[in-house]
């Protein structure tokens, strides 16, 4: 089992137990945890804007920007929003407004200063779970439990909160569309370059019903390996002047106030090497 596997099942057992219990289980906590288990992932490190305080992190409108290397000379940038499912199989806040401005927005304007891809990361354990609408992953072998953590492309969710009469904001109706991937889907298929450009651009009958698609480009060029200067910190608290250099590096550095502004970090970074072979014992 692989480390996104891994994640993916310890997550669908967590709610469940909590639900059972009447434990409170917060998305911070389950994100947290998702970038300690994914650091055995090849050559990976996990780093937290030491920073970076909570205010500002409601404003940055990511919970996690994973940059992820699928070939020696390209990799994807993904900006995630981490939402939890709730016992009554309803997502609370899917669009949270602060300061005039809604949680999607957010997410979509960080991504496009990262030339990301914008993503909603779901936490899930439901009852609800029917293969045939739900499991999208070209693993023909089914298995419920890896939709504990999935994938869900911002459009969608825009999608979601547009409709008229608005759909039940469910695992239903958040999964449905074949875009919803469970979380191994990014770096354990075979096809998962393929799968990742599938979610950032909505079908013709999708542009129809969400004339703001956010699509643009989320891949990136770099060089033969990671910068050394950053494997060779010493401690995980990564500076927003680290971030900029390494955005710098790959060409990919937003604009100049990005530097100083703090409410334009996530809390938490991750760099994945996508591994030939991986596994959790």
């Amino acid at each position: 089992m692989t480390p996104a596997e891994h994640f993916a099942q310890r997550t669908w057992s967590t709610l469940g137990r909590a639900e059972q219990f009447k434990v409170r289980f917060g998305e911070e906590t389950l994100t947290d945890l998702l970038v300690l288990d994914m650091l055995p992932h090849g050559r990976t490190r996990g780093f937290w804007l030491g920073s970076t305080t909570k205010p500002a992190e409601g404003q940055c409108g990511a919970d996690l920007l994973v940059f992820l290397r699928h070939r020696t000379d390209r990799f994807f940038v993904l900006a995630l929003q981490a939402k939890k499912l709730y016992p009554d199989d309803r997502y609370r806040m899917l669009n949270r407004v602060s300061d005039s401005e809604g949680q999607l927005d957010k997410l979509v304007g960080f991504a496009r200063q990262f030339h990301a891809l914008p993503l909603y990361l779901l936490y899930n354990h439901s009852n609800m779970v029917v293969r045939s609408d739900h499991w999208h992953c070209c693993q023909k072998r089914f298995d419920k439990h890896q939709l504990g953590c999935t994938l869900v492309p911002s459009w969608h969710i825009r999608r979601m909160l547009l409709c008229r009469p608005p759909p039940p904001r469910d695992f239903d109706s958040a999964h449905k569309v074949k875009q919803a991937k469970p979380w191994r889907c990014a770096f354990d298929c075979q096809s998962a370059e393929n799968e990742l450009r599938r979610m950032a651009f909505p079908t013709p009958q999708h542009y129809s019903d969400t004339p703001s698609a956010d699509n643009w480009i989320f891949e990136r060029r770099v060089a033969d390996a990671w910068p050394e200067w950053l494997f060779d910190k010493s401690t995980s608290q990564l500076t927003r002047e680290d971030l900029y250099r390494l955005l710098s590096d790959a060409g990919t550095a937003p604009e100049d106030s990005f530097e100083s502004d703090e409410s334009l970090y996530p809390a938490r970074v991750l760099m994945i090497d996508r591994p030939r072979e991986s596994a959790v014992s």
